[in-house]
């Protein structure tokens, strides 16, 4: 039938529900001391584990490069089983790396990368061992430039 005021179409919507799958979203960061960083996810899933079943879960962890190699995935999966379907998303914090800033190697002295990379250290080196090394350093340096002559 059509409409008398629009000459367009009378349309009319039934809504039907539909039973859907819950998402579950399951968040969590391990520290660098953590021991077991496996448990510490266990446990953040057990916390859950009335909502899991039958979920769709996401599982993001993130946790330090240093102890990424302590995480057990399988013990994770045999946990997320009883999901319909789950995802494990892990971000991993990379420690960042000296840059040299302006310098390219071929302009930086070995003194000077010596330097950087004393300074750059964690934890730091303490200064009365920082010149030392920068004296020792120094001394190797010019041994091996008289060697060269």
């Amino acid at each position: 039938e059509t409409d008398k005021e629009t000459g367009k179409r009378q349309v009319s919507f039934d809504f039907h529900p539909v039973i859907g799958r819950r998402f579950l979203t399951i968040s969590l960061a391990t520290e660098p001391q953590d021991a077991n960083p496996t448990s510490t996810v266990l446990k953040a899933i057990s916390e859950h584990e009335d909502n899991v079943r039958d979920a769709i879960v996401r599982l993001n962890i993130s946790l330090p490069a240093e102890i990424e190699g302590q995480l057990r995935d399988n013990d994770i999966r045999n946990a997320l089983k009883e999901a319909h379907y789950f995802t494990i998303a892990k971000d991993v914090k990379r420690e960042t790396r000296l840059r040299l800033g302006g310098w390219t190697a071929e302009e930086i002295t070995p003194l000077d990368a010596l330097k950087a990379y004393l300074e750059s250290k964690k934890p730091p080196v303490p200064p009365e061992r920082a010149k030392l090394l920068l004296q020792y350093g120094e001394e190797l340096i010019q041994e091996q430039q008289t060697k060269q002559i």
